[in-house]
Parts: structure tokens; C-alpha cells; sequence
């Protein structure tokens, strides 16, 4: 069974029950699911697709849990990284890994921009 599955079943069984909760914000397995199926439609625009490498450098948020489920839904490989790595640890997983896209927030987009340029490969970043 694939994780996806796990969340496709929780949400046809348990709809209304919470699945993430994060400070005072919960998430039910409904809207979780709802969520997943949205951003993994929209990934394939972004060029994601089933053995794409894709780094999530997000805080703890829910956004984290939802990204992460549409990626591998989709086939994709999640490469969860630490938010606050600096930019040659940065540089070293993300060539490593062939990250081809990266999601992060505004707070931190200029380090992970200035990261993927200096690469000088051609990479998504979703912000």
C-alpha cells in the first residue's frame, strides 16, 4: 500500500476526523486529502513528475504534510530539508539529489534562489 493510499482510506473512512494539527489549526483527513489531490494535479505543470527529485525546505506547517503526500502520489521523490541549512549544504544535497524543484516560503526564498542559481541548472521554485 502506498502512502497515499493510507490517506485516501483515512479520508473515505474518517472525513471529519483531524489528521494534522499544528498550534492551535487542524486539518481533517477530509480537507488533507482534498488538498493532496489539488497540488498533485498541479505539479505536473511544474514539470514533477514519477522519479523527479523535489526538496521541501518548509518550517514545521501542514503545508509540509500536504506537499509531501502530492509529491509521492505523483511518483516523486521528496527530499525534506532543514530550513535552516546554510547555502553550501544547501548546494551539496540539492546536486546530489537532482533536485529539479523546491518548495519553500517567503521567508526563506532569496537563500534558496541564490542556491539554485548558483547551480546553474534549470530548477522550479514554489513559493
Amino acid at each position: 500500500m502506498l502512502l497515499y493510499d493510507i490517506l485516501a482510506k483515512g479520508a473515505a473512512n474518517h472525513a471529519d476526523k483531524k489528521a494534522v494539527f499544528f498550534h492551535d489549526r487542524a486539518v481533517r483527513y477530509g480537507e488533507l486529502y482534498s488538498q493532496v489531490n489539488r497540488l498533485a494535479n498541479t505539479l505536473p505543470r511544474f514539470g514533477i513528475s514519477s522519479g523527479v527529485s523535489v526538496s521541501l525546505r518548509l518550517p514545521n506547517c501542514p503545508e509540509f504534510t500536504a506537499a509531501y503526500y502530492a509529491i509521492t502520489a505523483l511518483g516523486g521523490i521528496c527530499v525534506p530539508v532543514n530550513p535552516g541549512l546554510k547555502a553550501p549544504e544547501l548546494a551539496h544535497i540539492w546536486s546530489d539529489s537532482e533536485v529539479r524543484c523546491v518548495f519553500t516560503v517567503p521567508e526563506l526564498l532569496e537563500r534558496a534562489s541564490t542556491v539554485l542559481c548558483d547551480l546553474g541548472e534549470r530548477y522550479t521554485l514554489i513559493c
